[in-house]
């Protein structure tokens, strides 16, 4: 109709043979959905549509997830998302819970570790009001408030569970698959070994996440975290105005809050 003219290339493919008068148009790759349009609108063609590209599935070696242990990857379509991507170190994701084992065989290479702070040396290096926090922090009362999150001999064990959910290191051949293969996770215990915890230490632990998030702002990304998510798989029988402030907070640091809503 504007009276371009296109130059075609037409070619006869074995896939005739199972769909008669099937043909390969070839054009130049800035006139394909010209080429596509002006086909169309011929009488005498059925169809036309790009040669659309193709890949391999990403699928996981991990031993239980080829054993479909992990069943809840399949109702969020988690392998169309790792085609398009399997997760970033860039992204530290923040898990307000119990500590998260950092020793982990399949948890241990996607643990955000803070580059400002030099271990042991019991300087707040970074200026961030904690010191040492290496791998997280810790705000129970009855816990180091800095060090190891969380050591083999504690009993605890959901939030490195949730972690592994989250981000259990994919495609390593070691246990599950975590709907990110690559990430960091940030522990930021508040709950005791029994799985209990308040509101107060709740809040110092987004307050901890906000802060690292804007120091890494603030700093040009040479400090604090890129702290985007923080994981709630935590609940409690009554409603905290100071902890929906809390949250708000942290989404006015482009934090987004994620919140269990039961099992």
């Amino acid at each position: 109709r504007t009276g371009e003219l296109l130059s075609l290339n037409v070619e006869r493919r074995k896939g005739a043979d199972l769909l008669p008068g099937l043909r390969l148009v070839h054009v130049a790759p800035e006139d394909t959905l010209k080429a596509v349009a002006a086909l169309r609108s011929q009488p005498d063609v059925l169809n036309a549509e790009p040669n659309y590209i193709m890949k391999a599935a990403a699928v996981p070696n991990d031993p239980l997830f080829l054993q479909n242990h992990q069943f809840a990857l399949s109702r969020i379509n988690a392998q169309q998302a790792w085609d398009v991507t399997t997760g970033s170190s860039g992204i530290v994701v923040g898990v307000i819970d119990q500590g998260i084992d950092n020793t982990h065989q399949d948890l241990q290479a996607n643990m955000w570790t803070n580059p400002a702070e030099t271990a042991g040396n019991g300087v707040d290096d970074d200026a961030n009001g904690v010191i040492d926090d290496i791998l997280g922090v810790n705000f129970t009362p009855t816990g180091p408030p800095t060090g190891t999150i969380f050591s083999n001999s504690d009993l605890e064990t959901h939030a490195t569970h949730v972690a592994g959910i989250i981000g259990a290191r994919g495609n390593n051949a070691i246990g599950i698959s975590g709907v990110n293969w690559n990430v960091s996770l940030m522990s930021l215990k508040f709950l005791d070994a029994e799985g209990f915890g308040d509101t107060a230490d709740a809040i110092d632990a987004c307050t901890y996440a906000k802060q690292m998030r804007d120091l890494w702002i603030n700093s040009e990304q040479t400090q604090g975290a890129n702290l985007r998510v923080i994981n709630a798989s935590f609940g409690g029988d009554r409603f905290s105005i100071e902890f929906l402030n809390a949250i708000n907070g942290l989404n006015s640091s482009g934090i987004l809050f994620v919140a269990a809503a039961g099992n």
